[in-house]
């Protein structure tokens, strides 16, 4: 049923002209009646915010894991370069130690500078893992 707006009164649908007062009713769609296209149109949109809405969702739970997943591997990366420059360390210390049973040599000069050279680089094993489980953790934050 459709009501004039002008006289309010009631017509099938499908009327053309109000019998009471004149006024052409085809145009007039009252809102429990939509049209079809009508009805589409809010349906799909009314779909397209419970999609974004399960998008945005599901975006955030994979954020969460994915967080935790570079913190993680952050921490790992740091603990295994840690160790590995430690490892180095012990082993630059072992061989700068060697000392030739006849005194001072060139092969213990040798050894001295080596375990510098061992020693220099855990220090940039060091760094180079603590870069990278920064890095790691910038990207968890993202």
């Amino acid at each position: 049923m459709i009501k004039c707006p002008k006289c309010e009164a009631e017509f099938e649908d499908g009327t053309e002209f109000c019998t009471k007062c004149g006024e052409k009713l085809t145009s007039i769609v009252p809102a429990e009646n939509k049209t079809v296209s009508e009805s589409v149109v809010e349906n799909n949109q009314e779909n397209v915010v419970v999609q974004e809405i399960i998008e945005e969702v599901e975006e955030k739970k994979t954020g969460n894991g994915s967080r935790v997943f570079y913190w993680i591997l952050a921490i790992l990366v740091l603990i295994l370069s840690l160790y590995a420059s430690f490892k180095i360390g012990a082993a630059g210390s072992e061989i700068g130690s060697i000392r030739s049973v006849g005194g001072k040599t060139l092969e213990e000069a040798y050894y001295q500078e080596l375990g510098n050279v061992y020693k220099g680089f855990s220090v940039m094993t060091s760094v180079i893992g603590i870069f990278f489980s920064a890095v790691l953790v910038k990207l968890g934050k993202k």
